[in-house]
């Protein structure tokens, strides 16, 4: 069920990008290029932050013990915010929590981040849950569609009129929400992951998270296969000359992974594995 509050979570982030971008006088988020985005960060770390964002700034800007959340940002490569920039124009999705939290940040959706979302949405949506038992007959199938049908039509409004139709787009899709908490005997006990240690494990996403950053995620196939790797159980680094093992830099140190995409608990883009690598870093 948090998936399906997650994409309303995701497609509400986007309607109000397309309220902001009208009311924003400097411009930045009519067309924003990353580099537009990473100043806009700054801009707000200077107006002061909320305790919440401040969190989610320093997740997402990899904030060391001793380092200040602006000297990271700074030093941010403006290639971290291409997702953002691509998830808020509607060219790409993505289920990375921190990256759709900071999207919010960036055009001052509330309630932020998505554990308080989640959160007042399932005590909102609760209070519908009982006049709803009569749509049990429903397919997952069925609700998930309508949900992203309705989400869809956020993208096509572009005139004077396009708040207040975003307006009675949006209360359809907290509707359809709304239907799906009636069928959730229906849905999958367990529809997200989380990162354990090594590697993924598909978990039940109905259930509260007991820490303040939720590490559930929805389930996507093609991360859930990775794992992290042991360098010494590791018998070739390449196959037919191509880059059998991945990795990523964290803290000077070199962690290893079996596939390509992003790091577990950074986000970072995992990169292939190569000879200097393996002999700076992992030669004894």
């Amino acid at each position: 069920m948090s998936k399906i509050i997650f994409d309303v979570y995701k497609r509400t982030i986007r309607a109000q990008y397309e309220k902001k971008k009208m009311e924003d006088i400097t411009g930045i988020l009519m067309n924003p290029s990353p580099a537009q985005l990473r100043n806009l960060c700054l801009i707000l770390f200077d107006q002061s932050l909320s305790n919440n964002d401040e969190i989610t700034m320093k997740n997402f800007f990899y904030v060391k013990e001793k380092e200040g959340l602006r000297k990271a940002i700074e030093k941010c490569e403006i290639s971290r915010f291409r997702p953002i920039r691509s998830f808020l124009l509607g060219e790409q999705n993505s289920d990375d929590i921190t990256r759709i939290d900071m999207a919010a940040i960036l055009v001052d959706f509330n309630p932020r981040p998505f554990s308080n979302f989640f959160a007042n949405k399932k005590k909102e949506l609760k209070i519908e849950e009982e006049p709803l038992q009569d749509m049990k007959g429903k397919k997952e199938e069925a609700v998930l569609s309508l949900v992203s049908e309705e989400g869809n039509k956020i993208k096509g409004y572009q005139n004077k009129s396009i708040l207040n139709r975003h307006k009675k787009v949006l209360t359809k899709v907290a509707l359809l929400c709304s239907v799906g908490i009636g069928v959730v005997t229906l849905l999958p006990k367990k529809e997200c992951m989380q990162w354990n240690t090594n590697h993924y494990e598909v978990v039940d996403c109905s259930t509260e998270s007991s820490g303040f950053l939720d590490p559930r995620i929805p389930i996507n196939k093609d991360r859930l296969g990775l794992k992290k790797l042991d360098p010494k159980t590791i018998k070739t680094y390449f196959e037919n000359g191509q880059p059998s093992v991945w990795y990523a830099k964290i803290d000077d140190k070199i962690e290893l992974f079996n596939q390509p995409g992003l790091h577990p608990t950074t986000g970072k883009t995992l990169k292939p594995i190569t000879q200097y690598i393996i002999n700076k870093y992992l030669m004894e």
